[in-house]
């Protein structure tokens, strides 16, 4: 309410001074200079506005208001003791001022209103605050005529101050109601100052501001137009007659503002909630272009009066509101600073560049001012196409806001290859004594390409870090490392098993069976670790000679006693790529030892053998070797779509198993795993649903060309939709039980159908901006929890917006009644879903319904619950049977009535 004071005494001092301007202006001062006090009011609000620009975001938003406000308390008051004097360059000065008053106030205003809420509240409230100008230019404009009449129109001034003191008065109030910011220092740095070029440059290098100031130079060169037009006719009907003139013009605001009222009250919300920001924009230009064309035909001061009263009432309500929100999207630290730019600079220069061409037109089409309508249709087209444009703009840079994050890929060290500077200091990097920094700027080396690191790399070999000696001859082996054989031959003495080890299989690498000879004696050594790696380097690289010798020592390895010893045996099965040793590999992966198990598991991957297909999936179910099970199957490819086929389609197949199975589907690439997933969708397992659609949203993000079922996730996003409504309705039936554990159950359920929903959303709209603002509706910040809703009602179609958003923002009782009218739910009392749930599938829903019938002492049950004594489901017995022991329940007849 206060804020819609405030405005309503911004607009009310505003209209007041331009009736009283108006007035004056076209009675006592030349109507040819009337093009030209456009173009010097938009010089003006330039500098006006400029000026604003480099102080909107230095000061609080609260002290800048009281100091403008009281400002033109003082101004309004010298200009009405210079009309007393009839001087005649006071009315073009007053011309000018007025426009710089409402113009700075109304910028100010809506600057503090975008500190005080954020995206979706603004959607809902700036239309009621909007309100505030309608009803205050309906209460001045309707008064305003008569109070011209006595007092007359240069005393109007007066009223002017009047209104404006009192909402300086109310400025002092919110100050005391309404948190602010920390006061920001008067001097920016000088690295920091900016110039009417940096706003120029800022604004229009973000495409969503640049369709914005598009959208604003237009709009003004039409409204430019249309206002002149009407002073010009009005100013002739009234010719020698200065107060029937300001109260004409008292009425023409009176009857707008209260045609404005019945629009921002009925339609503005409506129609920015219902159509979303681009859409109501079109409304104005729309209706514009019919008005000019009546206009054209019919030229009088009617069709005129109509022409631009729709500018009037369209302008400052629905067309202001939803231009406001347009800001939103913006950061807050030079948000002020943009709006300040195009509302305060942008649009006068459009305004004062119309004034100047009606300057030079007008003369020419005199008496015909409508030709001039022609311009406006010329102007009103793109203006229209804009619009459309935009939404998407609007979205994108809603997108971009909440998707603020560091990002570190292997573009960014790719791009290092490029960058002189950068190779210095990643070398500088590596000769630097800390173990951490070092061994960072050794993983970025493999993506850092046409660089030799081998003279880098060769250093390392002498650090006293055994990770780092070890990274470095990993990193050599992919290097021209010829030169430094010797040096990795040396290593092979190191002391640390692993360096040792990581030396031998470099060497290998570089010089396969010429290195056989020298790598023969470490068949035998004592490390483990060491041991594997030569054994892999015969059996790579020896051909049947190398094979023969590595066979024995293999076998020990792959049958030692000890865990680790085994371990590094299968490493060396995966590595040699040989499929007729997926045998010795079928007993390991049932070994004792887990890390065996997820060794034997990784090499089966690696061999590929469909042998190992059967056991790898029996591995899904080990906790233990789940993860590496799911790489190793999907390493095999398309090759695996027939038994994971049979698998999703056997219910009675273990549910560890099956749950796995879309996981393995999201790492095969291909249009087969996303069929398959899809077709995992009406399983009747949640879990498997929601696995199904985790592998969905995955493919889709890294494989954006594959072509997913549409028609089967809408079927199955109203499913879901449906289902979150129905548990909230179960939830809502069930409260006066007050059965704490079967809510929790209960809420945990819709949120898991809440989850499912929002996956399949992520699977129908695999944009960045849709993933962007599920991702950011958790936000504990309510700017950027409210712009991640804006960013997918837009996104939304209509029919999922309706089903979609109430869930977000509604509370609970509401949403029951929003359920009912979008789906057909079931209703019960508490001990009827109390009945509903003991049937339920889910064991744990059914635990929770038999506690809740404990502790309430419901009668009727006994059958039901006595049925629950051979579930298959241990708790479920357990429960059913502390239920059954309970008295009453006990001396209850096997026929009770369930």
């Amino acid at each position: 309410m206060s804020l819609f004071l405030y405005l309503a005494l911004v607009v009310g001092s505003f209209i007041t001074a331009r009736v009283a301007r108006d007035a004056l202006f076209l009675s006592r001062y030349d109507i040819g200079a009337l093009p030209y006090m456009y173009a010097w009011v938009a010089l003006a609000m330039v500098l006006a506005g400029a000026a604003y620009s480099r102080v909107a975001d230095r000061f609080r938003h609260h002290s800048l208001g009281l100091a403008l406000t009281a400002g033109h308390i003082a101004l309004v008051l010298v200009l009405r003791g210079l009309v007393a004097w009839r001087l005649p360059w006071v009315y073009p000065v007053l011309y000018v001022f007025v426009e710089i008053m409402g113009g700075l106030l109304t910028i100010q205003f809506w600057t503090f209103a975008h500190d005080v809420f954020d995206t979706r509240q603004a959607k809902r409230l700036f239309g009621i605050v909007g309100a505030g100008g309608v009803v205050a230019s309906v209460v001045v404009g309707l008064t305003i005529g008569g109070v011209g009449r006595v007092v007359g129109a240069d005393n109007l001034l007066l009223v002017c101050a009047a209104l404006l003191l009192a909402c300086l008065v109310l400025q002092v109030t919110l100050r005391r109601i309404v948190p602010v910011e920390a006061p920001a220092p008067k001097d920016a740095p000088a690295g920091r100052r900016r110039s009417l070029l940096s706003d120029w440059t800022q604004v229009f290098s973000v495409r969503h501001m640049r369709w914005v100031a598009w959208i604003t130079v237009l709009t003004f060169v039409v409204v430019t137009v249309v206002d002149f037009q009407f002073k010009v006719v009005a100013r002739y009907a009234h010719l020698n007659r200065e107060n029937e003139l300001a109260a004409f013009l008292g009425t023409f605001h009176g009857v707008c503002g209260l045609v404005s009222i019945l629009v921002q009250v009925l339609l503005t919300g409506r129609l920015i909630t219902r159509w979303g920001v681009a859409r109501t924009l079109a409304v104005m230009p729309t209706l514009l272009l019919m008005g000019t064309a009546v206009f054209l035909v019919v030229p009088a001061l009617w069709s005129v009066t109509l022409l631009r009263g729709t500018d009037s009432v369209l302008r400052y309500t629905v067309h202001d509101a939803a231009s406001q929100v347009l800001y939103l999207p913006l950061s807050g630290r030079w948000s002020g600073r943009a709006r300040a730019f195009v509302d305060g600079v942008l649009k006068h220069l459009a305004q004062g560049m119309a004034g100047l061409a009606i300057a030079i037109l007008a003369p020419r089409l005199d008496p015909h001012v409508e030709w001039l309508g022609f311009g406006s249709v010329v102007c009103l087209l793109p203006w229209l196409g804009a619009t459309w444009t935009l939404r998407r703009e609007y979205v994108r840079a809603l997108s971009d806001t909440l998707d603020e994050r560091r990002r570190v890929s292997t573009g960014t060290a790719i791009s290092l290859a490029k960058d002189e500077q950068a190779l210095g200091l990643v070398r500088e990097t590596l000769a630097a004594p800390d173990e951490h920094h070092v061994l960072h700027a050794l993983e970025i080396l493999p993506f850092i390409r046409r660089q030799d690191w081998s003279q880098d790399l060769d250093r390392l070999l002498e650090h006293e870090s055994p990770r780092i000696r070890q990274e470095a001859l990993r990193l050599m082996a992919h290097e021209n490392a010829t030169p430094f054989l010797e040096r990795i031959r040396a290593r092979m003495e190191d002391a640390d098993p692993g360096v040792r080890s990581e030396a031998v299989g470099t060497y290998c690498s570089m010089l396969q069976e010429r290195a056989l000879p020298r790598v023969e004696r470490f068949l035998d050594d004592e490390s483990f670790e060491v041991r594997s790696a030569a054994i892999s380097g015969f059996l790579r690289f020896g051909g049947l000679d190398g094979i023969l010798a590595a066979a024995e020592p293999l076998k020990v390895l792959l049958q030692a006693p000890q865990a680790e010893a085994r371990g590094c045996g299968t490493r060396v099965v995966g590595q040699s790529g040989i499929r007729s040793l997926y045998r010795n590999l079928l007993p390991l992966l049932d070994d004792p030892d887990h890390t065996v198990r997820v060794h034997a598991v990784e090499a089966a991957g690696r061999l590929g053998s469909s042998e190992l297909l059967l056991p790898l999936l029996q591995r899904l179910a080990d906790r233990h070797t789940r993860r590496a099970a799911v790489q190793a199957i999907a390493e095999f490819g398309t090759r695996a779509y027939s038994t994971l086929r049979i698998v999703l389609a056997n219910p009675r197949e273990d549910p560890n198993i099956r749950r796995q199975v879309p996981r393995v589907l999201s790492r095969i690439g291909e249009q087969g795993s996303l069929d398959l997933l899809t077709r995992a969708l009406e399983d009747q397992d949640a879990s498997l649903r929601y696995a199904a659609l985790q592998g969905i949203v995955s493919l889709r993000a890294r494989f954006p060309s594959l072509r997913a079922d549409r028609e089967s996730l809408r079927r199955l996003l109203h499913t879901e939709l449906k289902q979150v409504y129905q548990f909230q309705a179960i939830l809502c039936e069930t409260e006066p039980l007050q059965a704490e554990l079967l809510k929790d159950c209960l809420e945990n359920l819709r949120q898991q159908a809440l989850d499912r929903v929002w996956l399949l959303l992520r699977s129908l709209f695999p944009e960045p901006a849709m993933e962007s603002a599920l991702r950011n509706l958790a936000s504990p910040h309510r700017t950027i929890r409210a712009n991640a809703l804006e960013v997918l009602e837009n996104l939304l179609d209509e029919e999922n917006r309706r089903c979609v958003v109430p869930l977000l923002e509604t509370q609970s009782q509401k949403l029951l009644k929003i359920g009912d009218g979008l789906f057909v739910l079931m209703h019960r009392d508490g001990p009827g879903w109390l009945r509903e749930l003991l049937g339920s599938g889910h064991a744990w829903t059914v635990v929770c319904a038999l506690d809740a019938i404990r502790r309430s002492s419901l009668p009727g049950f006994s059958t039901l619950i006595r049925g629950l004594l051979g579930h298959p489901e241990t708790l479920v017995r357990e429960e059913a049977q502390v239920c059954m022991n309970r008295s009453d329940v006990a001396r209850e007849p096997p026929g009770s009535p369930a």
